[in-house]
């Protein structure tokens, strides 16, 4: 018995340093996960979220090069797009303007933050301590997981997206993200979504006393470029510290 004991003990001591490698998580998801070799509960969880037509796969490269400074989990949309995966389903209408149904946007919400909080369940690590990526319409959840979830959203990277008007259809949520940090960023020749609705989201944040806000300009159309991918990077890693 005294045997079985310590052979336990030893399997506790020593899981952590094979999980990087071994662990499956059960999010209810699609997913890619990037773990350094030693986390703790204070680790950074950096969710990121994919555009509209894409999958888990497209942005996990963001995983690289960040000195293992945070968990990376990267989701994929619960609907199919073309050879893709959606978050939910657009009807494209001319002027950059389309139709989608907000229930699909708020399904694919709560099992975002379903799956963001089994993460942080079976990882062991702060649920707190999260922070939102998302490219098109990927930005677009994060701006509605950031606003109306019941998660405490650290930081809110919205990459070359928008705000939904029923995201803000109660002005009270406002008061929710105070204390949330977020990057805004897009390009002044994006031909999906106009540079005007980056422009929209500052102004409504100024207008209610949102400060924590990086708002950034490029000249690029709907993807990233360098000088973008460096203050994303930048943005984050002062974020790290920030939260300690």
């Amino acid at each position: 018995m005294r045997m079985k004991k310590i052979i336990l003990i030893a399997i506790v001591l020593i899981l952590p340093f094979f999980s990087c490698f071994s662990q499956e998580l059960n999010v209810g998801l699609d997913y890619k996960l990037f773990k350094p070799e030693k986390y703790t509960y204070n680790t950074p969880l950096l969710v990121i979220l994919h555009g509209y037509g894409s999958n888990e796969n497209d942005l996990f490269d963001f995983s690289k090069g960040y000195e293992n400074k945070f968990i990376v989990l990267s989701l994929g949309g619960p609907l199919k797009a073309g050879e893709g995966k959606a978050w939910f389903n657009l009807e494209f209408l001319q002027n950059k303007n389309f139709k989608y149904d907000y229930k699909e946007v708020e399904l694919s919400r709560k099992k975002i933050q379903e799956a963001i909080s089994k993460t942080c369940r079976q990882l062991v690590i702060d649920s707190s301590n999260v922070i939102l990526m998302g490219f098109s319409q990927g930005a677009i959840m994060a701006y509605d997981i950031a606003f109306k979830s019941t998660l405490k959203i650290k930081g809110v990277l919205a990459l070359s997206g928008l705000l939904l008007p029923e995201t803000i259809k109660n002005k009270t949520v406002f008061s929710k993200i105070q204390n949330t940090r977020f990057y805004i960023a897009h390009g002044y020749s994006d031909n999906t979504i106009d540079v005007s609705e980056a422009d929209k989201v500052n102004e409504l944040f100024t207008k209610n006393q949102i400060k924590n806000v990086l708002f950034k300009k490029y000249q690029m159309p709907h993807t990233f470029c360098g000088d973008e991918l460096r203050d994303i990077k930048s943005f984050l890693f002062k974020l790290v510290v920030k939260t300690k």
